[in-house]
């Protein structure tokens, strides 16, 4: 028992102790930051009570609590720690709003702005107000490129009858909206000099540019090229600029097959007033024939270059492709009227009225389906079926303006 008691005591004693020194370090450490010590001496102090050591940042190591208190109050201190981080922050918020407001700006500001104004000058040509129709025109482009509203406005001149308006908005799409370049890149493809290299003027281009073709500054925009052959050949007869507009397609594929059919059309139109372009129609078709094979659309094309040659026996054969051979293969509802008016000419009737209405059941608004049918019922003595026909091919024809020169 008694030994129990001593080492009862001997623990209390212990415990009073290790306080005693507890309250020495705390009574050290608060004369220590009330004497100003420096840190690295109370980071020492604090090391020795916790059993860890600390280290002081080396800003304040020659520092007492006293000097780093008027450190805090001076200017410079303030600056850094307080306005300069409120700067940092305002100068980020700053420059991410102004990248957001660019973005907004390049992306979505000006795509809608310029898609309402292209709309805006669309009605106005609509209402033939066509000179401010264009400013309207102009004004979207500036801020935002779009081939398709070049199309939209050139088709729709080309139905207004405004034919050089259309021209205007199709070579702006190709050669450019800057007149003297448009000029230039117009000449040089009516030269022939697509693939030259040569610099056009320092106002457009550049020293990195020197390798680049004529060709490779255009905008070969193949389906504008194609509407504005179309309507230099079929509508303004200028053969000679609709072959220059084909030949672009052709300069980056010489077996292109839509230009190769586009430029033999134009050749056969040509030829109406030069029949040495028979020819260069024939060459045309068959050099899509060899590569591209015997379809229907240049079948079609060489039965109406068989009529126009006058080769009754080359009409014969091909029309006995469509209607025996294959005769549920589509046709060319103008060129097969046009073949069936040939046969007509030659003292042909039988199966006449059935090319006919086979070309009907293809399109039934082709003025020349129901004029070579009007002609077949008066050589067949049915005079009021002819006058019918007569009368749908007037209804066709007015609707199918602006007519070609041949219609």
């Amino acid at each position: 028992m008694a030994h129990d008691d001593r080492a009862l005591d001997a623990a209390v004693l212990g415990d009073l102790a290790q306080r005693g020194r507890q309250r020495a370090a705390d009574d050290a450490h608060a004369d220590l930051l009330i004497a100003g010590g420096s840190p690295p001496k109370i980071a020492e102090l604090l090391s020795r009570i916790v059993g860890t050591r600390i280290a002081v940042p080396k800003g304040y190591q020659k520092q007492t609590g006293v000097e780093f208190e008027e450190e805090k109050r001076s200017l410079a201190y303030r600056f850094r720690h307080v306005v300069l981080p409120i700067l940092r922050t305002a100068v980020l918020v700053t420059l991410a709003a102004a990248i957001v407001g660019f973005l907004g700006y390049r992306f979505v500001y000006r795509p809608i702005h310029a898609a309402l104004l292209y709309r805006q000058g669309y009605e106005l040509a609509e209402i033939d107000r066509y000179e401010k129709a264009n400013e309207t025109f102009l004004r979207a482009w500036e801020l935002r490129h779009r081939d398709q509203w070049f199309i939209r406005y050139a088709e729709l001149f080309v139905r207004k009858y405004q034919y050089q308006l259309a021209v205007e908005k199709y070579d702006q799409l190709v050669f450019g909206m800057d007149p003297e370049r448009r000029d230039r890149l117009i000449e040089i493809v009516r030269d022939g000099e697509l693939g030259i290299s040569r610099a056009l003027g320092s106002r457009w281009y550049r020293r990195r540019e020197e390798r680049m073709t004529f060709f490779d500054v255009l905008n070969v925009h193949k389906p504008a090229i194609l509407d504005h052959g179309t309507l230099q050949s079929e509508v303004l007869a200028n053969y000679r600029r609709a072959d220059e507009l084909y030949s672009i397609l052709l300069h980056a594929d010489e077996y292109d097959y839509e230009a190769l059919l586009a430029r033999g059309d134009n050749f056969m139109r040509w030829a109406d007033e030069n029949p040495e372009r028979y020819k260069d129609a024939r060459l045309a078709y068959a050099t899509v024939l060899n590569r591209h094979g015997d379809t229907d659309e240049v079948l079609m094309r060489f039965l109406r270059y068989f009529v126009r040659t006058n080769n009754e026996r080359e009409v014969n054969r091909v029309v006995r492709v469509f209607e025996e051979i294959s005769p549920d293969a589509p046709v060319d509802p103008q060129i097969y009227a046009e073949a069936a008016g040939f046969l007509l000419d030659t003292g042909r009737i039988v199966g006449i009225r059935d090319m006919l209405f086979k070309a009907f059941n293809q399109d039934p608004l082709v003025p020349e389906v129901h004029y070579e049918l009007a002609r077949y019922n008066i050589i067949t003595n049915t005079p009021g079926e002819a006058r019918a026909a007569l009368d749908n091919a007037l209804t066709a024809f007015s609707r199918a303006e602006p007519l070609s020169q041949r219609r």
